[in-house]
């Protein structure tokens, strides 16, 4: 056996001898539950026995804390480094979990690759203990959003040298930094984001009052009521008092548009209130002429539009990132959804976005598209599926699934690779025609969530809600029935 081989033993060996379990409960109570926005394999993933030999993972905020001051400190450079931790078991659920308490000093690349340097690392180790090594992280200087995909080759190229429940954290620095923590799927070979729980101390939860949250990706949401604080000079968090903010600007469903103004904001999210205040927050709204025109098309019958003819090679491809809208609903047609609804929106002057309502009937998908004239903006794919496992049904939020039909709500973004997506959700032979979880979805495009968003006269929250009710009101019968679509109830 050569140097190296017995190197990679060596490391391989002391890696699966830190997996000595302390019995430990579930500290689910003071923490916060972090989900990937608009990604869902994490669900997929979990269907496997064993949920693929993966633990739940929590994250102190001292962790997340050292995080974001290593992102300011290497704006201008590539860095990684160990997270190190603890594994548990809880005694009352047999649920098995991890904790990731603290990060290694960052390294600083020198033109090897983060796997390579990382296995370089690992091995420089073998006369020190590697116990306590929850994973790695990797870190990127970028001054663009964390494309599509970032991270997947680093996790490829690293997966051999991890336990699976071991995690890789990419993180990018730069003017907006982002972050996720990263699983490797086996079966799939895919990369995945992974769900996480921000794990708080106890004295600094408050009665009625938001979470101190160190979160700052916006790869991820979640259901709790946040507020994001700084360090202390103390290295302590600094707790919000109770939010005393206006009510025009709380939506009385509890979800909050984030503006770059006033108190700190609270944050609660849905399908897409973390979307609300994107880039184009300083838009006007619609003229009141256009906001007319398009009330009397959303509340007049939807005609069902003529077929697009189909491209050429449609048959066996796949959508993919730059499609033109054509080219991706020939496709989408042509795996078996059907158009149920078509709105245009007159976005801006010259400029117009089309929100599109598909469905499989047979098989309980629901596919929402958004484009303009030219190509997709964004896509997302719905749909029901039963579970057996207690650990994958408790990782969806309480309005995203159904305990007694064990049944869960599922989204996933899917402007790439549509038809592979559900290819494989039809596969599970688990999906549910007739739904029986069905949260608020809004059939909004982002034009228009930005200019609610922008409008200081009326609150953002009804405006979209409104909408959103004569919307659903445009849809087939045949669909909302089956699919449980609601419209958000009105204020009393």
């Amino acid at each position: 056996m050569d140097a190296t081989s017995q190197r990679r033993r060596c490391i391989s060996y002391r890696i699966s001898m830190s997996e000595r379990v302390a019995r430990r409960p579930l500290p689910v109570s003071r923490s916060i539950h972090w989900m990937p926005a608009r990604e869902t394999h994490h669900i997929i993933a979990s269907l496997q026995q064993g949920n693929g030999g993966r633990r739940q993972l929590f994250v102190q905020q001292k962790a997340l804390a050292t995080l974001r001051e290593v992102g300011r400190q290497s704006l201008h450079r590539p860095v990684f480094g160990a997270l190190r931790g603890n594994l548990f078991e809880c005694p009352a659920t047999a649920v098995s979990y991890l904790v990731i308490d603290s990060v290694s000093d960052p390294a600083e690349l020198r033109g090897d690759a983060p796997a390579v340097a990382f296995r370089s690392a690992l091995e420089s180790s073998l006369g020190s203990t590697t116990d306590g090594t929850m994973g790695w992280f990797y870190l990127a200087p970028m001054d663009e959003a964390m494309p599509r995909g970032f991270g997947q080759d680093v996790v490829a190229a690293a997966a051999k040298l991890l336990r699976p429940w071991q995690t890789t954290l990419v993180m990018t620095a730069g003017a907006r930094p982002d972050g996720a923590f990263l699983l490797w799927d086996a079966v799939a070979s895919h990369a995945f984001r992974s769900p996480f729980y921000e794990l708080l101390e106890e004295r600094d939860m408050r009665p009625d009052a938001p979470k101190p949250t160190q979160m700052v990706w916006p790869s991820y949401a979640t259901g709790d009521l946040v507020a994001a604080v700084p360090l202390s000079d103390a290295n302590r968090l600094e707790v919000p008092r109770p939010d005393t903010s206006s009510p025009s600007d709380q939506s009385p469903k509890g979800w909050t548009f984030w503006r770059g103004r006033g108190s700190p904001a609270r944050l609660s999210t849905s399908d897409r209130a973390d979307e609300a205040a994107a880039g184009r927050s300083q838009a006007s709204p619609p003229t009141d002429g256009a906001a007319k025109r398009q009330a009397s098309a959303d509340i007049a019958p939807k005609q069902r539009p003529a077929a697009s003819q189909p491209q050429p090679n449609v048959d066996y491809a796949d959508t993919a990132e730059d499609n033109s809208i054509e080219r991706y609903i020939a496709i989408a047609r042509r795996d078996g959804f059907h158009i149920a609804a078509k709105f245009d929106v007159e976005a801006w002057p010259n400029e117009r976005e089309i929100l599109w309502v598909l469905q499989d009937p047979y098989a309980g998908l629901l596919l929402t598209v958004t484009s303009n004239d030219a190509r997709v903006l964004e896509a997302s794919l719905h749909y029901n599926i039963h579970v057996t496992d207690p650990e994958a049904l408790q990782s969806a939020f309480s309005e995203h699934r159904n305990d007694e039909a064990q049944v869960i709500y599922v989204r996933e973004s899917a402007i790439n690779e549509l038809r592979a997506r559900s290819e494989r959700a039809r596969a599970t032979g688990e999906l549910q025609r007739e739904w029986k979880v069905t949260p608020t979805i809004y059939f909004v495009t982002p034009s228009e969530w930005a200019a609610a968003a922008s409008d200081d006269t009326t609150g953002p929250a009804r405006t979209i809600d409104a909408l959103n009710r004569r919307r659903i009101a445009a849809i087939p019968d045949s669909v909302t029935s089956r699919l449980g679509l609601r419209p958000p109830e009105e204020d009393q």
